[in-house]
């Protein structure tokens, strides 16, 4: 099974929708679970804009003072949904997977920055875990913590307060009794976009049961250029909109105008995309020079 976990940071825009299905059918994606939607409510009209596929079904927590909100989406026909359970920051989906009878819990999660509502958030977890008779468990989201010091670069924070909820998150992963999954491709999984600091914030916690039952699971990061491919499209799409209507009256043009413009666009959007995983790359490793870093800026603002 494919299991996608993203931080948007916004769905109302329809070009983000339209990425996502894209991705969604590009990857054959099972279920997807979104952070951060920021939105008071969605409707099954909201979903099929991204799944592009009847046979779905889906859960969500709306956004609390503007900030957060989560989904869930997933087909159908692979996970059946016995219960869900909707927590302090979090959608728990308990069900089958395909034509296995054992029970598994899925866990889309949105952490508070703040270390208290964090603590209300670990205890729920635990406390659900620990009456619960399932053993195949799956976490996975936007946390808001790091398990090390170097998971975290270039953030200004307190360094007492910042040990101290590196110690409490450890602690929560080893009373849940999870397995941290390690990240293929990407040291990180949040970049600034000056590229001066970046953590790894998001990520997935297993069961020892979940992997012995899917022993090739495997966590790939998404690279930092999507926030980047977010606002081109959106722009791209209001633009060729508004073109549109000034143009209806020339169709052959327009198609022309298209064909030229949006190669174009395209061309330069995977140019752009290499350049900041050099940047990325390099970042990571070594470290940029001044004249690297304004170069970051450039191709990311």
């Amino acid at each position: 099974m494919k299991i996608v976990s993203y931080n948007v940071r916004g769905l109302g825009s329809s070009a983000k929708r339209r990425i996502i299905r894209e991705l969604l059918v590009k990857e054959q994606i099972d279920m997807m679970c979104v952070q951060e939607t920021k939105l008071e409510s969605v409707d099954v009209g909201d979903c099929t804009q991204m799944w592009r596929d009847s046979e779905l079904e889906w859960k969500a927590l709306p956004v609390v003072n503007k900030g957060g909100g989560l989904l869930c989406i997933w087909k159908r026909d692979t996970f059946h949904l016995l219960e869900c359970v909707l927590g302090h920051g979090f959608i728990g989906l308990v069900g089958t997977w395909g034509d296995m009878s054992e029970t598994s819990a899925i866990v889309n999660i949105y952490s508070s920055c703040r270390l208290e509502e964090k603590r209300a958030m670990w205890r729920e977890l635990v406390e659900w875990k620990n009456r619960s008779p399932i053993s195949l468990w799956c976490l996975g989201g936007d946390f808001n913590s790091v398990r090390a010091e170097e998971e975290r670069r270039g953030v200004a924070t307190n360094i007492g307060s910042q040990r101290r909820d590196i110690a409490e998150f450890n602690r929560f992963i080893e009373e849940m009794e999870l397995l941290d999954l390690p990240l293929s491709g990407r040291k990180y999984t949040w970049y600034r976009p000056n590229g001066q600091a970046q953590s790894r914030i998001d990520r997935f916690l297993l069961s020892p049961e979940w992997l012995a039952n899917w022993p090739h699971s495997a966590q790939i990061g998404f690279d930092s250029f999507v926030q980047k491919t977010w606002e081109e499209n959106q722009i791209t799409g209001w633009g060729a909109y508004r073109l549109k209507e000034k143009l209806k009256g020339l169709k052959v043009k327009l198609k022309s105008w298209n064909r030229e413009v949006f190669r174009d666009l395209r061309t330069r959007r995977e140019a752009t995309i290499l350049q900041i995983n050099d940047l990325d790359s390099k970042e990571e490793e070594l470290g940029l020079s001044e004249e690297e870093i304004n170069l970051r800026k450039t191709v990311t603002a």
